[in-house]
């Protein structure tokens, strides 16, 4: 979660869950599917081919699996076809579509650029492919013809996370969409964005925006957290308007963003050699993401930074309604936002208030036969105006309290909560019913100990409060 985290700042906000999954679109063993410094591929420079400056596609055709990059866990098998005829470029798709259009001759030059850009010609003569391979991997291919008589041709076995084949998908298939094949085009619900999270740094200030639900109510924000201080340098929350969140989908497609996405398989430590994490999940089952640390970022994001941070930045400073966490907390005040970290700040600071301690000093150590239900009720009074009385008795009955004060609220240890976070559950259905899911960390200055769990709002007596509550430390 990073160590510039806001701590019980984070009270009363809600930022919607970190995205763990997200699928990547490609095929073709392909070294670019890791970029280097300079956003090329590992030796792509050093070896990089090149055909007749004058050199057009006469006949080009590709043949891959491809995961889809607008569905999770989805994928098809495509064979393009571009062939020109009397100055005319026909552009056909064999398998998956089983149609053909006729495109601009800007499209042959496209096609080059791809070739090009990701060196495909260094697979020139290559043919190697292995037997048995699940679907995704079966063997890819690209034929092309040139004006000048020279030729491409490579099989291999395919990746279907490729860089070049997820290009060329994207090109074609865009160019069936203006055609008038629509079935061509991704659902629109894997255009729309749900919510997002963005970090990165500029030297020693790390920037996060991100979306946040305040009762049901969307809203985005920016924190800045200078490093080199170690506080919180500033904050802003704005609304957002029905229309922002398509802006800011149209703005990542037009990035094209899902060509960078991915991981350097790396911890994320926010420091000021570099970091970069990016989650978004849209409205149906596409997720985007892309993690990256120190040298590992690839250069292309700066561009899309340069991009990014001044539309956010803009719209935020229109748009601003608070520039502080207590001004938040004004504008969040009684829903269920606010009492879930108001409850789960209580709950998971460790003996607050000493309360442990007056506990056993007053019930004594025998909790079978506690010395007055005046004890108990003490003890739980942090925590009681937030929870529903059936919680309440749940929680005192399973003396979960009492057993997390038990694990972390001992004098040897100084545990603490340095982060709180709500979020919403990704499980369509436990979204519908109210769920939302926590994340916290712990930390006693030299270990961290993450507690996962869930809850849920109710209304008692013309007031949110916590309706379900359960911790997987419960299980410890």
């Amino acid at each position: 979660m990073g160590e510039m985290c806001i701590m019980k700042k984070l009270l009363y906000l809600l930022v919607p869950g970190l995205l763990l999954t997200a699928v990547l679109a490609g095929c073709g063993s392909d070294p670019s599917n890791n970029r280097g410094a300079e956003g090329a591929s590992a030796g792509e420079e050093d070896d990089a081919q090149a055909v007749s400056a004058d050199a057009r596609l006469k006949e080009f055709s590709a043949d891959f699996y491809l995961y889809d990059e607008y569905e999770t866990f989805t994928g098809d098998t495509y064979r393009y076809e571009l062939v020109e005829e009397d100055g005319r470029y026909l552009l056909s798709e064999s398998f998956c579509y089983e149609i053909e259009t006729e495109v601009d001759p800007s499209v042959e030059e496209k096609v080059r650029e791809i070739i090009a850009g990701h060196n495909l010609l260094r697979f020139d003569g290559t043919d190697d492919v292995t037997a048995s391979l699940p679907v995704e991997y079966q063997p890819c291919s690209v034929s092309a013809v040139y004006t000048t008589g020279e030729t491409l041709s490579f099989r291999m076995d395919g990746d279907p996370e490729s860089k070049w084949a997820m290009a060329l998908n994207r090109l074609f298939r865009s160019e069936f969409v203006k055609a008038g094949y629509h079935q061509c085009a991704p659902d629109a619900e894997n255009l729309e964005i749900a919510y997002f999270t963005l970090e990165f740094n500029v030297g020693t200030l790390g920037y996060e925006y991100g979306t946040i639900d305040v009762d049901g109510r969307n809203m985005l924000f920016c924190q800045i957290w200078d490093m080199a201080e170690d506080n919180l340098a500033s904050v802003q929350f704005a609304g957002m308007e029905a229309g922002f969140l398509k802006q800011f989908s149209d703005k990542i497609e037009e990035l094209n963003l899902q060509s960078l996405a991915g991981t350097d398989s790396g911890a994320i430590s926010h420091t000021p050699e570099g970091y970069l994490d990016i989650h978004i999940t849209y409205v149906g089952s596409r997720r985007l993401y892309a993690e990256y640390s120190g040298r590992n970022i690839p250069a292309a994001w700066a561009e899309v930074l340069d991009e990014l941070k001044p539309f956010l930045d803009d719209y935020i400073a229109e748009h601003v309604e608070a520039e502080s966490y207590e001004e938040l907390s004004g504008i969040a005040e009684g829903s269920s936002t606010a009492v879930m970290y108001e409850f789960l700040e209580n709950f998971f600071t460790p003996n607050r208030e000493n309360r442990y301690y007056n506990f056993l000093a007053q019930a004594g150590t025998d909790l079978e036969e506690p010395e007055g239900a005046m004890a108990v009720t003490d003890y739980h009074s942090g925590i009681a105006g937030c929870v529903t009385d059936e919680v309440l008795k749940e929680i005192e009955l399973g003396r979960m309290l009492y057993r997390f004060d038990q694990l972390y609220g001992q004098e040897t240890d100084s545990w603490s909560p340095v982060y709180i976070e709500v979020f919403i559950p990704e499980d369509s259905a436990r979204k519908e019913d109210g769920y939302r899911e926590f994340y916290i960390e712990l930390n006693d200055g030299t270990r961290t100990k993450p507690i996962y769990g869930s809850l849920k709002a109710a209304e008692e007596e013309g007031k949110q409060k916590i309706g379900y509550f359960w911790s997987d430390f419960l299980q410890e």
